[in-house]
């Protein structure tokens, strides 16, 4: 019996060691996944839970039940999105908080929402506190702001205001503004295929070695 409390003494604390080293290396490679980069942007690192946030934001808010996003096509709005937030920061474009509580109202039909039913939905949706969904909101006027800055809406002239009685004259101001329009396009086009040409994304691989 002796013998046997001896040798309970050493394993103890060989299980001890054993434990703490493996909780060590778990930590340190839970580590290594948040902190590895999905890739880069304007030369920024962008880490793996920010490009996972961007694809919920795409998901929720960039499709519709009529028309559901494949994977790629949700990795690829993330990755848009992250140029243009960039980008707006960049043109220091700023969302009030005002602005995000409007935003969230017309979620809930344009009501104030209930402080629990609230913290509840943006739980199960996003797994995160209003607070976190509010700023994830901020994040999409303010690329809304950017392309509507880049991007005018065009108004094409209101039928009351043109005469009936001449259609050639009428058929002449809505060829203007279809010109006008493909001409704006343009612009918009040449901006966004700068702003690419600037980012220089650099996509990287997933943890586990996958492309992303």
């Amino acid at each position: 019996m002796k013998a046997i409390r001896k040798m309970v003494g050493p394993v103890i604390w060989i299980m001890l060691l054993s434990f703490m080293f493996w909780g060590v290396q778990s930590v340190a490679v839970g580590l290594r996944k948040e902190t590895h980069s999905a890739g880069k942007v304007f030369g920024k690192d962008i880490p793996w839970k920010d490009f996972h946030d961007e694809v919920k934001s795409a998901e929720f808010f960039l499709q519709s039940n009529r028309q559901q996003k494949t994977p790629e096509e949700l990795e690829t709005l993330a990755w848009q999105n992250i140029i243009f937030e960039l980008e707006a920061d960049t043109e220091k474009i700023t969302v009030s908080d005002d602005e995000v509580l409007v935003e969230v109202r017309k979620l809930f039909g344009g009501d104030v929402p209930n402080p629990d039913a609230y913290e509840t939905w943006t739980s199960r949706l996003f797994g995160e506190h209003p607070r976190n969904f509010e700023e994830r909101v901020r994040k999409i006027l303010k690329v809304r702001k950017l392309i509507a800055l880049h991007r005018p809406k065009v108004v094409l002239p209101a039928p009351e205001k043109l005469n009936p009685e001449k259609p050639a004259k009428e058929k002449e101001a809505k060829e203007a503004e279809t010109k006008k329009a493909t001409e704006q396009e343009k612009v918009f086009s040449d901006w966004w295929n700068d702003i690419l040409k600037r980012a220089k994304i650099e996509k990287f691989k997933n943890p586990d070695g996958s492309e992303n």
